[in-house]
């Protein structure tokens, strides 16, 4: 790392050691960084947490919007025109998306993991939002390389029914319509529950050539949410999702439709025996995609696609005092991951789909993990924190991984600390880049590999944070060192599966990368009703194998925020953006961007909120980033 950053942090660390001791707190609990409730300022990760009010207060109806402004965090679009979100300038394959700790399924190929996620998550069941930023494979196993966004949902409390409507408009031939109903039921005895329905609705949006830019349609999400209690400590939990997404895009000469649905279902129990608390649950998501693709001027059917993913999962989790001054927590995980589709060629249970005259060929194949951690919370004295963790993962088709991470928190003054951390980073191959076969718009085949191996990592971060009376700041470097990272390449006709006629394309473990940066976070509360906050994150990020600067990533990442806020009017407001400086896109131009946004909201009375917002102030526009312009919003929330 450039020796001028380093100075730049030795001389602010220098200087915070001097500030003065206030009683401010951070306060907020987090539980994604060790699997056990810790207060934020205590986990030696590199942490934010995305609370209830803050979604609101930017009026979030997706997770990609209530994720604007968090520090290191940036979005993507991928191949197809898909959301795609990074951290620390990881791709988005390496960032591990949960809902209440559990994965979900979804797209599986190289370009396109966790793609549309950010879009299809709605936020009316959201309670908060935790972001650990730097690998945890530790705790979490596979594909946590750049970190995690885990989506902690609302518990049945309190009686109540809540409906949100929102309406769009995008420009005069694009509008879009938003409605979610939530109707928690309490607690009745020992039995508490939830449900919920909503609909997001997208017109088309129209560049100047024609060309629809966004995938429009609906996405629909159903909710159910129940728990018991049972004895003193033990609760059941009961959840159920689904989602149905209907939508399209054109491009030059064909449009695309999508037909996909996700299922969730996921039960468990949790206790406390003796000491001990335990957690036992199984759960599945289960995700169906159909695309076609069809010419624009007829309407002819020219290729289609039908692809499942099922992942079926047990997992048990325990924390233990082993004595006064150590938290052991430790657990066993068995995931299946089965996906059967017409863009796979494992040889295993071939069949055809046959549709208006063409056919598709498809196979299954499936993939069986094995897990087990430890780790260990160490309060060394009243001053220092030290969390140990190991895992092991094995899986039917891979050799077995270790991963080990090491973190400190160091108080030097009560509202005042150091935080350090060292940690080793995998992520398996998908069953799409081991057994890929699809032709892409007609011209490039792939062809899967199945001898890849894992890619690998190793991260470390160094940083200091603290709070003076109104004031906080966080200020840190980190670094990850990435090998056999999976990368798309051309081969020739003596390639196995070779497909004549074509550009042919397989995946094989050909790449290095090293991100290396500084973060920055400051925020002020100037008074009690205006509150600033902002960060900066600067990157550094390099493919080691061809000494290039990788694409889609922002040499510099800002995102600030100005919150308003009077209990006595009802009145709020929110002012944030983001700005992407010094990126350079995939034909190897350098671009710099900002985006802003407002919001105004006013409570009428304690069931009723409306707000008035502009996304994108400026009217910003480009299309290669699906960035669309100025969108207005206005909505109402009504509670009874």
């Amino acid at each position: 790392m450039n020796k001028k950053w380093i100075a730049a942090l030795s001389l602010a660390i220098a200087a915070a050691l001097n500030l003065p001791v206030y009683a401010a707190e951070v306060s907020e609990v987090l539980v994604t960084a060790t699997r056990t409730e810790q207060k934020i300022k205590d986990v030696p990760a590199a942490a934010e947490v995305i609370t209830r009010e803050q979604i609101q207060a930017k009026g979030a109806i997706t997770l990609r919007q209530a994720l604007e402004t968090a520090a290191g965090i940036s979005f993507g679009v991928d191949g197809m025109k898909g959301s795609s979100v990074s951290i620390r300038g990881f791709d988005s394959k390496h960032v591990l998306i949960l809902i209440d700790g559990r994965r979900i399924s979804g797209e599986t190929s190289l370009n396109r993991a966790n793609s549309f996620e950010i879009d299809r998550i709605s936020m009316e069941n959201v309670e908060r939002i935790e972001i650990i930023r730097g690998a945890s494979s530790a705790l979490y196993g596979s594909d946590a390389l750049g970190g995690i966004i885990n989506i902690v949902m609302k518990r049945p409390e309190q009686p109540q029914l809540s409906l949100e409507l929102e309406g769009q408009k995008a420009d005069a031939f694009s509008d879009g319509r938003d409605w979610s109903l939530r109707y928690d039921a309490g607690r009745q005895g020992r039995f508490g529950w939830s449900l919920s329905a909503g609909e997001r609705r997208e017109d088309p949006f129209a560049q100047e050539d024609g060309i629809h830019n966004n995938y429009y349609g609906t996405r629909r999400p159903i909710n159910f949410q129940g728990e018991w209690l049972t004895g003193e400590t033990g609760r059941v939990t009961l959840g159920i999702d689904y989602l149905d997404e209907q939508t399209k895009r054109t491009a030059d000469k064909s449009f695309y439709t999508n037909d996909n649905q996700r299922a969730d279902f996921n039960i468990g129990y949790e206790s406390k025996a003796a000491d001990t608390d335990y957690k036992i649950r199984f759960y599945q998501s289960v995700y169906d995609k159909d695309i076609e693709t069809r010419s624009r001027t007829s309407g002819a059917l020219s290729s289609f696609d039908v692809i499942k993913r099922t992942i079926n999962t047990v997992e048990a989790n325990a924390a233990t005092p082993a004595s006064e001054d150590h938290l052991l927590a430790y657990g066993l995980e068995y995931r299946q991951e089965k996906v059967r589709g017409t863009r796979i060629d494992s040889g295993k249970n071939p069949y055809t789909l046959y549709r208006e005259g063409k056919t598709a060929a498809g196979s299954e194949a499936t993939l069986d993990y094995y897990a087990a951690y430890v780790q260990d919370e160490w309060d060394v004295n009243d001053k220092l924190l030290l969390v140990s963790a190991l895992r092991y993962d094995d899986s039917d088709q891979f050799v077995s991984a270790v991963s080990p991470k090491m973190g400190v928190t160091y108080k030097l003054q009560p509202n005042s600390r150091l935080k350090a951390n060292v940690g080793y980073g995998f992520k398996i191959p998908t069953t799409t880049e081991l057994y890929h076969a699809f032709l892409m718009a007609g011209k490039t085949y792939f062809i899967g590999n199945p001898d890849l191996d894992p890619e690998r990592s190793v991260n470390y971060d160094f940083s200091w944070e603290g709070e003076a009376g109104p004031l906080s700041g966080k200020v840190g470097v980190f670094r990850s060192d990435i090998k056999d990272m999976i990368e798309s390449y051309e081969v020739g006709p003596d390639y196995p599966g070779y497909q004549a006629g074509y550009k042919n394309n397989s995946y094989g473990n050909i790449a290095k990368a090293q991100l290396q940066g500084v973060e920055a976070e400051i925020g002020r509360r100037i008074n009690d009703r205006l509150t600033v906050k902002a960060n900066y994150t600067y990157l550094d990020a390099k493919n080691k194998t061809t000494h290039v600067r990788l694409e889609e990533r922002a040499r510099h990442l800002v995102g600030a925020s100005l919150l308003y806020s009077d209990r006595e009017s009802g009145i709020n407001g929110n002012i944030w953006g983001t700005w992407n400086g010094d990126w350079i896109d995939s034909g190897g131009n350098a671009k710099s961007y900002a985006v802003w946004n407002a919001l105004v909201s006013k409570q009428l009375n304690p069931a009723t909120t409306i707000y008035l917002g502009v996304d994108n102030i400026f009217n910003y526009k480009d299309y290669d980033r699906w960035i669309n312009g100025a969108i207005y919003r206005t909505g109402i929330r009504l509670k009874i």
